[in-house]
């Protein structure tokens, strides 16, 4: 009776994790489907054995985010194995794929429920690898704008005053605005503070910078930042195979690359994994530098494409690999300094 019990309450552990994966990888699924037809044409270029490698960098920099995530965690006074964070980190990303930001918290909950570490110290942590991720962005963005000023300025500008001339001055205007919006912002709370939004806003911001703060307490600070270079430098490489995929993006170099990593990257924030946006935002970026819009779609597509098919294959093998990986019994560690 004991033995028979183990059994089904094992075949239902298993079963609801496989259903709730099916479930996910469903919703995930119908945003590729109206792109079918656009993938197949991609698959016929040459060098589509490239993705092979593609997907490979991909699952290590799912690996490389996990690793990192540990070692956030150990100023709280905790080191659980790497198997179900790098499962928590996959099911996270295929979350988000079919209910927007609430992958993070979908993470924490799986992997504090698993290893009973405290949910909220794993949101706390979230945040220090958000503003980490902010961070490389911007500096994507700062090495993008450098290599590319005028271009880029004239483009923007263009888009605004029908070709006029002047977008040299689009740096200097886009950085008044954003002083302004910082005067604007300090106004606000100093004038408005007892109201409960912006209590609520300045809370928000207080805990962003809080974890910032607890990065000093990191005892593998070179580890971090290696791990946190490593991610980017996998999608920009990840990036540049996606586009040598097409022969007629041979034209094309790193600093094209570094922008349809920006650009990509902001497509990814703005919807919920990229969907709708990422294709269009790449075609966008590719017409810029004359390539034609059905070789500039498709290459928006394939870049896609193949993170968001490993992220749901991924995330199904991770929701029941979390039911089989066992619980540690160390994932606590003994620490002389509280986060």
């Amino acid at each position: 009776m004991l033995v028979m019990r183990k059994k089904v309450s094992l075949f239902l552990r298993y079963g609801i994790f496989l259903i709730l994966g099916l479930v996910l990888a469903w919703l995930s699924v119908r945003g590729l489907l109206q792109y079918w037809g656009g993938i197949k044409s991609s698959l016929a270029h040459e060098r589509y054995y490239l993705i092979l490698p593609i997907l490979l960098l991909y699952l290590l920099s799912h690996w490389s985010r996990a690793v990192r995530w540990k070692i956030m965690m150990e100023p709280l006074g905790y080191n659980p194995p790497t198997l179900p964070v790098v499962f928590s980190v996959i099911v996270g990303y295929l979350v988000n794929l079919a209910f927007p930001r609430l992958g993070e918290v979908m993470r924490c909950t799986l992997l504090g429920r698993h290893e009973k570490i405290p949910i909220e110290k794993l949101l706390g942590t979230i945040l220090v690898e958000r503003v980490v991720d902010i961070i490389c962005l911007l500096i994507v963005f700062g090495l993008t704008y450098i290599l590319q000023a005028k271009e880029i300025s004239d483009y923007v500008v263009s888009l605004f005053s029908s070709g006029s001339h002047g977008g040299h001055h689009f740096a200097l205007w886009a950085l008044a605005a954003f002083g302004l919006l910082g005067v604007a912002a300090i106004f606000i709370y100093r004038r408005f503070k007892h109201l409960r939004a912006v209590q609520w806003v300045h809370k928000i911001v207080s805990g962003l910078w809080a974890g910032v703060v607890e990065i000093r307490f990191m005892k593998k600070k070179g580890w971090f930042i290696f791990h946190s270079i490593l991610l980017w430098t996998i999608y920009f490489v990840c990036t540049r195979l996606g586009m040598l995929m097409f022969t007629e993006l041979d034209g094309l170099g790193l600093t094209q690359t570094l922008s349809v990593l920006s650009v990509g990257s902001i497509a990814v924030i703005i919807t919920p994994g990229g969907l709708g946006a990422y294709p269009v935002m790449i075609k966008q970026t590719l017409m810029f530098y004359h390539i034609s819009p059905g070789i500039a779609l498709a290459c928006g597509m394939m870049l896609w494409v193949l993170p968001t098919v490993l992220v749901i294959l991924g995330g199904v093998v991770s929701l029941v690999g979390l039911a089989g990986v066992g619980k540690s019994k160390e994932s606590k560690v003994q620490v002389g300094y509280t986060a």
